[in-house]
């Protein structure tokens, strides 16, 4: 207990102990915190959100649609007569298109009464079918407030494939606040939208009783096999399950990057603590001499990393609290979205608990080995100092089987090419083990790279260069840690943006070939119904000014016979791929030069149901004749080709009335973009039926996704790179404590304080420059395994050279602002100061 006090009193005497080894640890909690934090105030926005039907609905009945297309008035009046129910009232949703051809949620809405849903924030409730309430997100898109007028396309789409559309035009009575912000939605009284929406049934009866569970079974009695019945709260509470896994899916994602902090915020504990152990290796000594046993030596120093860890647990907690509470502050006033900051007590205790725990869990190997120092070898610096240069038979064979074991999975992505799922845990449990192989053959890597640049960085940087090189090489374990933390860092920055511009490129690639126009003008209707594009609308974009090239992808379905076999019901679109020759890239066998009537294309797969390679005929047979083919290519991406292609004219013989569902149109020469979008959306009429899609807007879409997932990302594995830096900026601090007396001895034989500066901004490139190359090594390779590991993700392989050249100097930039302090320190020690110093 004596030596307990002790150890408290030293911390209270020398505050920077806990400084030291806690700084790691507190910007590990902060992240960790703030993980618990996001995570519970996420869930509440769900569950307070996302729920479908409110507090004051007990009971909900839905169409079963093995029986019934919905529900109907019938249906509802039978509810309604129940005497359990005190209040019902019918739902139904479905889709309007609005002029600048947004899709549109259409919805009924409930805006009085016990089971009222609405809540209007301008103007009131529409009066009748005539009438439409918008949220906020819709006015805002459609630039409509109340009193303004707006035309709306309805659409519904039954179970049987029947469409029913019509145009109204609806004055705005009112705007309110969708449960989502960015809901674009127009809300009407039930009646009124099931008129709009040209629609019989319900989707759903809504009820208030006094006994729900009574009224849940009276209804399904009277409902029978039409409907399905469950109470408002068995709803609520499926909904706030479905928000929890959503909440809960985030926090494993963050959890992951979270472990990777706190791992890296281990290793920078467990050196800095053997650092200070050899720092106090006299006052072990003494206390061994005076009778101190190993287990209170072990004890006291597991106390002191405990403490270590409650303080800067405790630390990163409130800074987590505060920087919460700032940030919502900031975006509230930002967005006008108010949120509030959960605090869970319980889960901010958990946070403290595992700080301190991973402290002591780091400290614990050193301290044993610090404990078990005979007095007479703990007064020689050797015996706890990491400067020795070997590392081991043991260390080594452990390293041999860790980087064999790393090769092993990485093998799994390379061999098993469409190993998916499988493939993406081999190439990280490959990084994992090649990260503890390269903990214990660190120290051998580092001299053998290192000691390559002793003499280019003294032609560069002088005596300082030199002598830096050498003070890396003097304790390569510390150093070869401090580096694979670092590392660590930089391979998941790396990997972030490698594989984000592999999965960039194979998007870009694949919306070249699936939008290989400037324009793509689709029909969304079904086989059985005639093309929402009309002869009209191809004639006129045929004839406008604006418009140059303009291809036309017809359609129809057939029977292909293969041999005896025959396949029914397959779609064959015609092409004239020669027009657009950007639709095909290199097809995976064969060839479309010389592409022709008598000729067809086959998606890879469909080649394979169909047991069909290039040079192999087929015969495509429909109502109006049939057309012997021959297989010229086979292709991977679908996109406008479909999974049949054949020339126009062989479309024309075997279906005279076959209308075009896609057209592909060019600016005509000379004519600008803007010019261009105006004159076809001038000439395509709004209908839900039509689809207009401008390649440079789904570029611009997935440009943004990608750049929100890209800063996601990087602010996620930002952490261990903080967490890296002080690690380096530790290290070089006590290599300043360590070195006073030869720095002072240096100041004595002439070199300035410029000069040890320079010494330890060297020492920090070093560090730096040998983790960030090998980093950017490491996590361009693993990317490219990821790659490789799941086609699915589409990506393919593109390394962004700009992004990794600015990655390779803000990590040297870092690693130089590491060293601003310890380099300031030492150089404004005096010689005098530090020669008397031990």
């Amino acid at each position: 207990m004596g030596l307990i006090k002790a150890s408290i009193a030293q911390i209270r005497h020398r505050p920077s102990r806990i400084l030291l080894t806690g700084v790691a640890i507190g910007v590990a909690t902060l992240f960790t915190a703030g993980t618990v934090l996001f995570t519970d105030t996420l869930r509440t926005e769900f569950t307070s959100g996302f729920t479908s039907v409110s507090e004051n609905v007990d009971a909900i009945a839905s169409p079963d649609f093995q029986y019934a297309d919905g529900l109907t008035s019938e249906h509802f009046d039978q509810v309604q007569a129940l005497p359990e129910v005190t209040e019902t009232v019918p739902a139904i949703t479905g889709f309007a298109t609005a002029p600048n051809r947004q899709m549109i949620i259409a919805t009924s809405g409930i805006f009085d009464g016990p089971l009222a849903d609405t809540e209007i924030v301008d103007g009131q409730a529409p009066a009748g079918p005539g009438e439409v309430v918008l949220s906020s997100a819709s006015a805002e898109t459609m630039s409509a407030g109340v009193g303004d007028t707006v035309p709306l396309i309805f659409t519904l789409e039954t179970l049987d494939g029947n469409q029913s559309t019509q145009e109204l035009t609806l004055t705005v009575s009112g705007i309110a606040e969708s449960a989502n912000a960015f809901d674009l939605v127009a809300i009407g009284d039930p009646d009124s939208v099931r008129e709009w929406l040209g629609s019989q049934f319900w989707d759903e009866i809504l009820v208030a009783s006094t006994d729900p569970a009574t009224a849940v079974a009276a209804m399904s009695e009277v409902l029978g096999d039409a409907a399905s019945v469950q109470s408002g709260a068995e709803r609520r509470a499926s909904d706030l399950a479905n928000a929890d896994a959503g909440a809960d899916q985030v926090f494993m994602l963050l959890s992951v990057f979270l472990f990777i902090a706190l791992f890296a915020a281990a290793i920078i504990v467990a050196s800095t603590f053997r650092i200070l152990l050899v720092r106090n290796r006299r006052r072990t000594a003494l206390l061994r001499c005076v009778g101190a046993q190993p287990g209170h030596i072990l004890r006291a120093l597991l106390v002191e990393a405990a403490l270590s860890g409650l303080v800067a647990g405790a630390a990163g907690v409130a800074a987590a609290v505060g920087l919460g509470y700032g940030g919502l502050a900031i975006a509230g006033a930002l967005t006008g979205n108010q949120i509030s900051l959960v605090v869970s007590p319980i889960g901010l205790v958990w946070c403290l608990v595992l700080a301190v725990a991973v402290a002591v869990t780091a400290a614990a190997v050193p301290a044993i080995r610090g404990s078990r120092i005979p007095p007479v070898a703990a007064m020689n610096v050797a015996a706890l100092s990491d400067s020795g240069t070997g590392i081991g038979r043991l260390r080594m064979v452990f390293a041999v089987l860790a980087v064999l074991g790393a090769a092993g999975f990485a093998a799994v992505p390379i061999v098993m090419p469409d190993a998916a799922q499988l493939g993406i845990l081999a190439a990280a449990a490959s990084g994992c083990a090649l990260f503890v192989g390269f903990l214990a053959f660190g120290p051998a890597v580092l001299r053998g790279v290192v000691g390559l640049l002793e003499k280019p960085l003294t032609k560069i940087g002088g005596i300082s260069g030199r002598l830096a090189v050498r003070n890396t090489l003097r304790v390569p374990r510390r150093s070869a840690t401090t580096a694979a933390v670092f590392a660590l860092g930089v391979t998941l920055v790396t990997a972030v943006l490698v594989s984000l511009s592999n999965m960039q490129t194979g998007a870009e690639n694949s919306l070249a070939a699936a939008r290989p126009a400037d324009v793509t003008i689709s029909s969304y209707t079904d086989y059985e119904e005639p093309s929402a594009i009309t002869s009209e609308v191809v004639e006129s974009l045929r004839n406008d000014p604006a418009v140059g090239e303009l291809v036309e992808v017809t359609q129809t379905l057939s029977d292909l016979t293969v041999g005896g076999t025959t396949a029914t019901d397959l779609t064959v679109r015609g092409l004239d791929l020669t027009s657009l020759p950007d639709v095909v890239r290199a097809p995976a066998e064969g060839s479309f030069d010389g592409w022709g009537a008598g000729q067809v294309g086959l998606y890879t797969e469909t080649a394979a149901d169909l047991g069909l390679t290039v040079g192999d005929s087929m015969t495509i047979t429909t109502d109006g004749g049939d057309v012997t083919v021959e297989v010229a290519a086979l292709y991977e991406n679908t996109g406008t080709m479909g999974v049949v292609v054949v020339h126009p004219d062989d479309i024309a013989r075997i279906d005279p009335d076959a209308s075009p569902v896609v057209l592909l149109a060019n600016p005509a020469p000379g004519v600008e973009q803007a010019d261009f979008r105006a004159a076809v959306e001038g000439l395509v009429p709004v209908d839900p039926m039509i689809h207009l899609s401008f390649p440079g807007d789904e570029r611009e879409m997935f440009q943004e996704i990608i750049d929100t997932l890209r800063l996601v990302a990087l602010g996620l594995v930002g952490i261990t790179v903080l967490v890296a830096m002080v690690g380096v900026a530790t290290t070089l601090s006590l290599s300043v404590v360590e070195r006073t007396q030869e720095h002072g001895l240096l100041r004595a034989l002439g070199l300035r304080g410029g000069g040890l500066r320079a010494m330890l901004s060297w020492e920090a490139a070093i560090l730096g420059g040998y983790a960030t190359v090998l980093g950017i090594l490491l996590g361009t390779g693993y990317a490219m395994l990821i790659t490789l590991a799941d086609p699915q993700l589409g990506a393919e392989p593109s390394i962004p050279f700009d992004q990794l050249g600015l990655v390779l100097v803000a990590m040297l930039g870092m690693a130089l602002l590491s060293a601003l302090i310890p380099a300031a320190k030492a150089a404004k020690s005096s010689p005098m100061h530090a020669l008397a110093d031990d």
